[in-house]
């Protein structure tokens, strides 16, 4: 069994998809990528190193029987799909880090503020 071709093969459809995820699309295109096509390069991102790694082993003559085909589609799809989780974890992470600072900055803003507004009543 082939298992470092298999295992690469999952590998570079997890990097393929996080690649395609954290692109700038919007500066490239000079808007947000339709969410369509969003769809069809995740799919093309899992099937393209698959169509590889059966082609390889068709030219060196290895006899792939269909479940082995289906179980390495199945740990594609499922791995690429937990990428994807993961990125879209961290974008959800980032901009909490992100509001969570801007609104400690709001707070200082508003703490400064009050106490002038105490000093001014106090003096």
């Amino acid at each position: 069994m082939d298992w470092l071709g298999i295992v690469l093969t999952v590998v570079v459809a997890m990097l393929l998809v996080l690649v395609e995820h954290w692109l700038p699309w919007g500066k490239m295109l000079g808007r947000k990528l339709p969410r369509l096509w969003a769809y069809a390069m995740g799919v093309a991102a899992m099937l393209i190193p698959l169509t590889v790694l059966v082609l390889v082993w068709d030219a060196d003559g290895v006899v792939i029987a269909g479940w082995m085909v289906s179980v390495v589609m199945w740990l594609v799809a499922v791995f690429s799909g937990l990428a994807v989780m993961v990125a879209w974890w961290v974008d959800s992470w980032l901009d909490l880090r992100m509001d969570l600072n801007a609104a400690e900055g709001e707070r200082a803003v508003i703490s400064e503020a009050l106490r002038g507004i105490e000093e001014v009543l106090d003096g």
